[in-house]
């Protein structure tokens, strides 16, 4: 286990909630405790968790905030905010922990899933995306490459999305991420675009929702990322999500 792949970890664990000897935690926990370099970011981490954690309780609801809510119709018109004299310093608390909560979302990478081999997945998208500049090697249809894959141990039913049917050329691999297969597929859509589809066969784990994709950003790469099939998904590029949004 990577020193990255082990901060995604530690960073969902919770030691209030979660068992150190579950198989997800226990080996990152492990690093933590022979790593200096990541037991000092352990140490910073806690501490912005803590800072956080002291400034949301630092913001004081207005004296009469709940009696004013319950008293409140139900239906809530907007040519009544004038006569709520709470409104504008509930909307400032409000306003405070969306700040908080954009901070703590920024203070960590978001994991698409808790499963260890997506979660290291994720952490290798940029570098993966890098090195594999490579789609030239075929065009037009795609059943020699399913074939060779299937051969080598890869997943070979996989569907392409809509915005990669038509590249000029496709080239894949397989690799391993954490004794789990993953199929990397290069296309070339010209103008230097090289997305990548990575692809994983999760059957027996929920990685998450069904068909309904997760876009998000990691050192400069933009991702979607879904499951289908007992399939996973991940569409990566240097690109905007933007530009990957309409490859779907």
């Amino acid at each position: 286990m990577t020193r990255d792949e082990a901060k995604l970890l530690l960073g969902l664990f919770r030691p209030d909630q979660d068992d150190p000897a579950d198989p997800l935690f226990a080996g990152a926990l492990s690093l933590l405790a022979t790593d200096a370099e990541l037991a000092a970011w352990s140490e910073r981490e806690k501490a912005l968790d803590r800072e956080m954690r002291d400034a949301v309780r630092d913001v004081a609801p207005p004296s009469g905030l709940r009696d004013s809510l319950l008293a409140e119709n139900k239906i809530v018109r907007p040519s009544r905010f004038s006569s709520a004299p709470w409104l504008v310093p509930a909307l400032a608390i409000a306003a405070a922990l969306a700040v908080l909560i954009s901070l703590a979302s920024l203070a960590r990478p978001v994991p698409v899933a808790t499963d260890p081999a997506l979660a290291a997945l994720t952490l290798r998208i940029p570098a993966l995306t890098g090195a594999h500049d490579h789609a030239k090697s075929t065009a037009g249809s795609l059943a020699p490459l399913r074939s060779w894959l299937a051969e080598h141990g890869g997943s070979s039913g996989f569907t392409v999305p809509k915005g990669l049917q038509n590249a000029a050329g496709v080239a894949c691999e397989v690799t391993s991420v954490e004794d789990r297969k993953v199929t990397i597929l290069c296309f070339d859509l010209g103008g230097k675009r090289h997305p990548h589809l990575y692809v994983v066969d999760t059957h027996g784990i929920k990685p998450g929702a069904d068909g309904r994709p997760t876009f998000f950003q990691i050192d400069g790469v933009s991702v979607a990322s879904w499951s289908q099939g007992g399939l996973t998904y991940f569409l990566a590029e240097r690109a905007s999500l933007d530009a990957v949004r309409h490859l779907l």
